[in-house]
């Protein structure tokens, strides 16, 4: 079967298949998935009833009907496919230069990993991820086929939502955006760990600032400070 590749599915090859309304009329489609063990995984991400009975289907033991495959590839490639909407944000150019900057100083793909918060106190995490072509993925981290995409911060800026999309995730970015350094830190002084890299922050300046020398050279941030470092040191000997 002739295979393609599109750019909305990171280049990846796909194959055309179709899927019938109720009326009988063809609904053709492109999927980017090569096995149903893959369709699985983002059927049960997406957890409602009838992406869930397909998956049953899938794992019976007489198998998926070809219908019941065509249908287990349509809702999966449905639930990646970014929506093509107007953007919501714009101005994250500086989320954009931050990432194409440490991409020229590191080989593997840069990301920033922060953690929303609603009003009920519940955390998102939030993992922002250079792609290939310079733009950034906006994902919960997990791996793919089992994560959820929030959208995608294009080069020039915009933010472009999908259906996993929330405010919660939108005022991350938008914060990110307007003062990385300052977000950048409070999520290293919060969780201990560097948003860029994830490392446990041990030496007080980094334990200070929110992230370690070597990241905020690569990210192009300010770093030094021990004040905050300092402040939490005292507190902690004074609960001695």
């Amino acid at each position: 079967m002739t295979t393609y590749t599109d750019d909305k599915f990171n280049g990846r090859s796909t194959t055309p298949l179709r899927v019938f309304a109720k009326d009988g009329t063809a609904i053709p489609f492109a999927t980017p998935f090569t096995s149903l063990r893959e369709v699985c995984e983002v059927l049960r991400a997406e957890g409602d009833s009838f992406s869930m009975s397909l998956v049953r289907d899938i794992e019976s033991v007489r198998g998926p009907t070809a219908k019941q495959a065509a249908w287990a590839h349509k809702l999966a490639t449905d639930a990646i496919t970014p929506r093509t909407v107007e953007p919501t944000l714009g101005d994250l150019a500086p989320v954009i230069a931050m990432l194409d900057k440490a991409a020229s100083a590191q080989k593997r793909m840069p990301k920033i990993e922060l953690v929303a918060r609603d009003n009920n106190g519940r955390t998102q995490r939030v993992v922002i991820k250079r792609r290939k072509d310079g733009s950034a993925a906006v994902t919960d981290g997990r791996p793919y086929g089992d994560n959820t995409l929030f959208g995608f911060v294009e080069l020039d800026g915009n933010y472009h939502p999908t259906r996993g999309n929330s405010a919660e995730v939108e005022t991350v970015l938008c914060e990110l955006a307007a003062d990385p350094a300052k977000v950048a830190g409070q999520h290293g002084i919060a969780t201990g760990n560097c948003c860029f890299c994830n490392t446990a922050l041990s030496d007080k300046r980094s334990r200070s600032v929110g992230y370690g020398p070597t990241c905020a050279g690569k990210f192009g941030l300010p770093w030094g400070d021990t004040s905050a470092a300092d402040a939490a040191d005292a507190a902690a000997r004074e609960v001695l």
